[in-house]
């Protein structure tokens, strides 16, 4: 059976399939409305942080009339220096076209090709070079100062750029999670969490934050707070401690009403996301009214989101 989806028709059904996990059926056409731009260049700026403390500030006001803003942290670093970068689309015409991710050379923190380096690193990756990195990144970003043209897609996935494909660098591949707390809990957690993580052993090798805003789609990564990527190469899951640790993370995302990205887990539980994602009945109701069969279906689903 076809459906024809949207705000106004069948609103519900189509709030359960945006962000849904393509868990309700295929979308065969979809429009969008789409905001023209210039081109695929944006003018982006780096603001320098010395701590957590002070990314909160300068993040509040530096993303504040920009287009896009995000900070990233040295958890080796014992008060989390970093940066903010800012940015916003330009107005000048003949920017250079964008281009799909897949489609550009990526190297290794922006300098060997990652295919033939792979190998011969992975053996010796570990926290002592990735400390390395993230104090030379955490450098760099002291010299930044102005304006400057930034590819948008190196800009919104600078992580992909810098440590591309890291399943294949890091040791038994990656453990990421994406972890979202509203405005006023956001940074005294993420102040927690990482004391925790740096006490543990456990450093965020790779870490960003953003700000997000709510929606009202029941499954949808959204809220009015910010979010804190965490990623840590897969043996961590066999290290002792571990699984405690993010016990209490997850603990910790909940108690301040927050939220842990489904598709960025490895470890929640049923009654975790329950708590984390109180819009879920909404989505179990469709799912029965529009593949009543389990048609659709995956580990997750049936792990985390499938009705009791």
């Amino acid at each position: 059976r076809i459906h024809t989806l949207s705000r106004t028709e069948n609103a519900g059904l189509f709030e359960a399939v945006v962000g849904g996990l393509g868990l309700l059926g295929v979308v065969l056409t979809a429009t969008l409305r789409l905001r023209p731009i210039a081109g695929g260049t944006i003018r982006a700026a780096i603001h320098p942080v010395r701590d957590l403390e002070e990314l909160e500030a300068v993040f509040a006001e530096a993303t504040s009339a920009v287009d896009y803003g995000f900070g990233w942290l040295d958890t080796f670093d014992r008060k989390n220096r970093g940066y903010v970068e800012t940015a916003r689309w330009t107005a000048e015409p003949g920017g250079a076209a964008y281009r799909a991710i897949d489609t550009r050379p990526h190297r290794l923190f922006g300098v060997l090709p990652y295919r033939p380096a792979y190998p011969v690193i992975r053996p010796v990756m570990g926290r002592l070079p990735m400390r390395v990195y993230n104090a030379l990144k955490a450098r760099a970003g002291d010299g930044g100062a102005g304006e400057r043209p930034v590819d948008v897609g190196e800009f919104l996935y600078p992580q992909a750029f810098s440590v591309p494909q890291p399943a294949g660098l890091f040791p038994g591949g990656y453990l990421e999670s994406q972890i979202l707390v509203p405005d006023d809990g956001a940074f005294p957690c993420f102040r927690e969490l990482l004391a925790m993580a740096r006490d543990g052993g456990f450093e965020s090798w790779l870490c960003s934050v953003k700000r997000l805003r709510e929606d009202q789609f029941p499954l949808s990564f959204s809220g009015t707070g910010y979010t804190i990527s965490y990623v840590v190469p897969g043996r961590c899951l066999t290290r002792p401690g571990f699984e405690p640790f993010f016990r209490r993370v997850v603990d910790m995302t909940r108690d301040r009403g927050g939220k842990i990205h489904l598709v960025k887990d490895q470890l929640l539980r049923r009654d975790d996301v329950e708590a984390m994602y109180p819009h879920l009945a909404r989505f179990q109701e469709a799912k029965v009214q529009i593949d009543p069969g389990g048609l659709f279906s995956s580990d997750l689903y049936r792990r985390l989101l499938a009705a009791s």
